[in-house]
């Protein structure tokens, strides 16, 4: 009997060695379960305050997309009516000064009208004088009337006349 009782104290002693490393282990095991759950929890409460930051992020970015569309659409309006401004003013300028610089080439009738003045302006300035003004389209602008012609008022209100009335049939044309 002693040895059954010896037995069951070995086997009692076994079991409570197993139980006290059971209960060790288990203890180790929970201390590492709980600080892996207040770490995941640290996370996770991490990871939502910058989930948080990046909407309020995303929130801001879109009221400000929001305020330069509406800014872009505002200029790009102004845009459109400077543009039409713009082409209003250039019709008007080309309608008040477009007369003065039109290319008129003068009908055989007027140029033989202003052939003596050619002739005594030849006699005069011929090497002063460039030659693009001694052609038959030299009259496209007044200043190169009085230049070219250096003739008195009445011949230069003359010419011009001339020019009026080229002038008013290329329009009526």
């Amino acid at each position: 009997m002693e040895s059954k009782t010896e037995e069951c104290e070995t086997k009692d002693l076994f079991t409570n060695d197993l139980t006290e490393d059971f209960a060790a282990n288990q203890s180790v095991t929970s201390e590492a379960w709980i600080h892996r759950h207040d770490s995941c929890n640290e996370l996770n409460a991490a990871l939502d305050e910058q989930c948080a930051m990046l909407t309020a992020e995303r929130n801001i970015n879109r009221n400000n997309f929001g305020v330069l569309s509406v800014k872009h659409d505002v200029l790009a309006m102004k845009c459109d009516a400077l543009r039409g401004e713009c082409a209003n003013l250039q019709s008007k300028f080309n309608s008040r000064y477009g007369l003065l610089r039109y290319d008129v080439t003068i009908s055989l009738h007027h140029q033989n009208a202003l052939k003596p003045y050619h002739e005594e302006l030849g006699k005069h300035e011929h090497n002063h004088t460039p030659r693009f003004w001694r052609s038959s389209r030299c009259i496209r602008y007044p200043t190169h009337l009085k230049r070219a012609l250096h003739i008195s008022k009445a011949a230069e209100a003359q010419a011009l006349q001339l020019v009026d009335q080229v002038n008013h049939d290329r329009m009526e044309a």
